[in-house]
């Protein structure tokens, strides 16, 4: 009992010694816990630097990519309205010129080419059969050729005061006058000026490049030198397009007056002379005087000359060549039509159907009238088959059919196919007996008409403001 009081006492001196000392006894240990304040904070504060280094990588980069983005749009935006926005069309190499100084500079004492440019700075008058015509449009077009006239290869050997000048008219309001007794109902119109003498463009120079060569084949001679036997006949061959007339000579007035008229006529042909001894024994009917031929590819080539040749006989010189550009009987063309236009001469119209047998005779016993009216009358004839609307609009109404509406009184017959030469001529003498004493016919002063149009003032004063005076 004794001893076992003893073994309790020790035993209770030995827990208080290990409690006293923090040992456990046995093997099972007490677990830790994960989810500690502690470990919370820390994680937190790893996740929030790495989104703040997410942040400042990565995003900041994006949005700065997307700010440089829309700046680039923007600029782009900004240089397509500039590019495309409507800017103030400015004129550099045309003039604008009020009424009495453009009639100083078409009455200047020189031979420089002039274009005036008759055009409206406001809306155009409406005409009958035309639309609306946009302000300043023909301005802006001539501009442009303006400028290509200092920048073309063609034109680089020449300085700018050698080149055509251009010159813008306004028909609006008070110039509507002088735009009415120059152009007409064409305005907007262009209109060459050389020598005082006002000159159509041809119909057939449309587009800006066939202006660009116009205008430097008007700035050529009117006549080019032929210096040899070769060059001559390689100039006097070319005629496929247009005739040539050659001026066979050395004589300083005939020069002169076949010059002249060589200008005058640079849309018929052209025109070349020479002086070489052995040109003139080849070709001059008289090497020892002045022979005018006329080549052509059409009826006889060639033809001589046979009247004066002097400032007196120019218009004569001139109306012979016009009348020698044509062929006795042409089909009609609308070049050939500009042609009988400027010929002056009454046209007869010859209606024809091809497919008919009679059709052959009735054009040569027409040839042989139009030999008997040879400078008195144009004769024409047109293909019904290929040409309907043509002989619509001139008014035919049947085939074989003979019109003449020029003067006051027109004449339209049925030809007829048994008496081909006797019908056309007398629908002939009918209009002549119903045209005569009234500016129609032939009378034998028909021909003073034209005066003018050689005089050495050819342009008078242009009307002002009043209308007082006259082009």
């Amino acid at each position: 009992m004794a001893r076992k009081k003893g073994n309790n006492a020790a035993a209770g001196k030995k827990d208080d010694f290990n409690a006293q000392k923090g040992v456990e006894w046995g093997s099972k240990k007490k677990p830790q816990r994960v989810f500690t304040l502690t470990n919370i904070l820390t994680v937190i504060g790893i996740l929030v630097a790495f989104l703040m280094l997410y942040l400042l990588i990565f995003v900041d980069e994006s949005a700065a990519k997307r700010e440089q983005a829309e700046e680039r749009k923007r600029k782009r935006r900004e240089k397509l309205e500039q590019e495309t926005k409507i800017k103030e069309f400015e004129f550099k190499y045309t003039e604008e010129q009020e009424m009495d100084a453009l009639t100083e500079i078409l009455q200047a004492e020189d031979d420089e080419i002039k274009v005036v440019v008759f055009d409206y700075s406001e809306d155009a008058p409406e005409r009958p059969g035309r639309g609306r015509i946009k302000p300043k449009y023909l301005w802006k077009r001539y501009e442009r050729i303006a400028k290509s006239l200092r920048t073309k290869e063609l034109f680089k050997r020449y300085d700018d005061e050698d080149l055509p000048a251009i010159y813008r008219f306004d028909c609006s309001e008070a110039g509507q006058l002088l735009c009415d007794r120059v152009v007409g109902d064409k305005a907007p119109h262009a209109m060459l000026f050389k020598n005082k003498r006002p000159r159509a463009f041809p119909d057939e120079v449309k587009s800006d490049k066939q202006i660009l060569k116009h205008l430097y084949e008007m700035m050529q001679p009117a006549v080019s030198y032929q210096e040899s036997i070769e060059d001559v006949e390689n100039f006097i061959s070319d005629v496929e397009e247009t005739i040539r007339v050659m001026f066979y000579g050395n004589e300083r007035g005939p020069l002169d007056a076949f010059t002249q008229a060589a200008d005058v006529l640079r849309d018929y042909g052209k025109f070349g002379r020479s002086r070489a001894d052995d040109v003139l024994k080849r070709f001059s009917d008289d090497p020892n005087d002045v022979v005018v031929k006329l080549y052509r590819k059409f009826d006889d080539s060639p033809v001589t000359y046979n009247g004066a040749l002097n400032a007196e006989s120019l218009k004569d010189l001139v109306d012979w060549v016009r009348t020698n550009s044509l062929p006795l009987l042409s089909e009609f063309s609308p070049a050939n039509h500009q042609k009988f236009q400027k010929r002056g001469l009454p046209i007869v119209w010859l209606h024809v159907d091809s497919t008919e047998d009679v059709t052959d005779r009735i054009l040569e016993e027409a040839k042989e009238l139009a030999k008997e009216y040879y400078g008195k009358m144009t004769f024409t004839f047109i293909d019904g088959v290929v040409n309907s609307q043509v002989a619509k609009n001139i008014g035919s109404t049947s085939m074989p059919q003979v019109l003449i509406l020029d003067g006051s009184e027109e004449v339209k017959d049925d030809i007829d196919g048994d008496m081909p030469k006797v019908s056309i001529k007398g629908s002939i003498d009918k209009w002549e007996k119903r045209n005569s004493g009234d500016g129609g016919g032939f009378d034998d002063d028909d021909d003073d008409d034209d005066d003018d149009y050689y005089a050495d003032d050819d342009l008078d004063d242009i009307p002002d403001e009043d209308g007082d005076r006259e082009l």
